[in-house]
């Protein structure tokens, strides 16, 4: 069943052109391709610490 509300709430919102959504867009992607390569190498670091202890003894 579709939800009506969502899109009559939409519907209200089309000025935003897309001129004014791309940077903000472009500038989001930027932000969460730096905070996901910045977490996989923080992951792939504490994943080497831990099997260092797990294995060490």
């Amino acid at each position: 069943m579709p939800n009506y509300n969502w899109s009559d709430r939409n519907e209200g919102r089309k000025p935003l052109s897309l001129q004014a959504i791309n940077p903000m867009v472009t500038k989001f992607t930027g932000i969460v391709f730096k905070s996901t390569a910045h977490f996989k190498a923080t992951k792939d670091e504490l994943q080497g610490q831990l099997y260092e202890t797990t294995h060490n003894e």
